[in-house]
């Protein structure tokens, strides 16, 4: 019974005593209808909270398909008492199977403080009360809920995130990975039933410096030299024992600052090796004529009598023939 209704029956116990002085009987039946009315109705004091007395526990096991706000609307609760009553920060992490605390005893969280590690600028915190919650017939609960107030640091997106290299003036390397195959079929290109060969050899050099020289072994490859600096290099590979080169044995190579290059040498059994190119001797020859001593002069008469033979070879001949030809001439007349 609460006050109005009190107040209620005193209103009406008055003004039958107005109405009704002389009547006794009717005043001890007044007296025992607000007796009933109060027996029937006992008031309910608030009970302060002192941390001592016993509250009920209600709990819900999740199912697949549950969320926190599908669990607050069913049993009449915030989402909030959920997350404070089982120290959840992320809504979403829950899982099939979980025991969660629906009603029940608050749970001290310290409040952080300002300068404290975690991000933001906390400001003063504020109290608020829910309504009271019915947790069973003539029981009723009351949920203080402490609420800090602060400025949530800000959150960089994953998208937003730039490239190290980019970010880094410093990085000047790049990686290059070299591997050696069976070119079965000697079409330069790696199909999936060739496989790698071992005891290749692939150096990797710029100008006249080695930087890296690596000989395969049929299981690690690609094989991948990291923090390669840019520029320019020439990578050269050797086929093992037996196997010729199908692919270019040399190629020019850029390295170029973050990225990543990789280098395919095939060899095929039964390919002749390539053979070096001869020595070229034009040099020689070009020396030999520029030391030669300078031709002699020769006179006319020198000249004729070291070429004689050929002059009394040519007169024969031509005496030879100017004599048939006169002779037939002779005949035929």
């Amino acid at each position: 019974m609460d006050e109005n209704a009190f107040a209620d029956a005193l209103l009406m116990m008055r003004v039958f005593f107005s109405e009704n002085l002389g009547s006794m009987r009717r005043l001890w039946w007044l007296i025992a209808i607000v007796l009933m009315m109060v027996m029937a109705h006992p008031f309910v004091a608030a009970q302060d909270d002192d941390g001592d007395s016993e509250t009920e526990i209600v709990t819900h096991i999740v199912e697949e398909g549950d969320t926190i706000d599908a669990i607050a609307i069913r049993y009449g609760v915030t989402r909030e008492d959920i997350l404070r009553r089982n120290n959840i920060e992320d809504p979403r992490l829950i899982f099939v199977g979980q025991e969660i605390v629906v009603i029940g005893p608050e749970i001290n969280t310290p409040t952080p403080e300002p300068g404290a590690d975690g991000g933001g600028d906390f400001g003063p915190a504020t109290a608020t009360t829910d309504p009271a919650l019915i947790v069973d017939e003539n029981v009723f609960l009351a949920t203080p809920t402490i609420t800090p107030t602060f400025a949530p640091a800000p959150v960089v997106a994953a998208s937003q995130v730039a490239d190290p290299a980019a970010l880094n003036p410093a990085v000047r390397t790049g990686v290059v990975c070299v591997s050696m195959f069976q070119d079965s079929n000697r079409n330069r290109i790696h199909e999936n039933e060739e496989f790698l060969l071992p005891d290749g050899n692939i150096i990797i050099t710029q100008g006249e410096t080695i930087i890296n020289e690596y000989t395969t072994d049929g299981r690690n490859e690609p094989r991948c030299f990291d923090d390669v600096n840019t520029g320019q290099y020439s990578v050269r590979a050797q086929a093992p024992p037996g196997f010729g080169m199908t692919t270019p044995e040399q190629l020019q190579l850029e390295v170029v600052s973050g990225e990543t290059v990789e280098l395919l040498f095939g060899a095929a059994e039964g390919v002749a090796p390539a053979q070096p190119p001869p020595a070229d001797d034009t040099a020689a020859v070009v020396a030999q004529t520029d030391n030669a001593p300078p031709p002699e002069d020769v006179s006319f008469v020198d000249t004729l009598i070291d070429n004689s033979g050929l002059l009394v070879f040519g007169l024969a001949v031509f005496v030879l023939v100017g004599g048939l030809g006169l002779s037939l001439i002779v005949r035929r007349r």
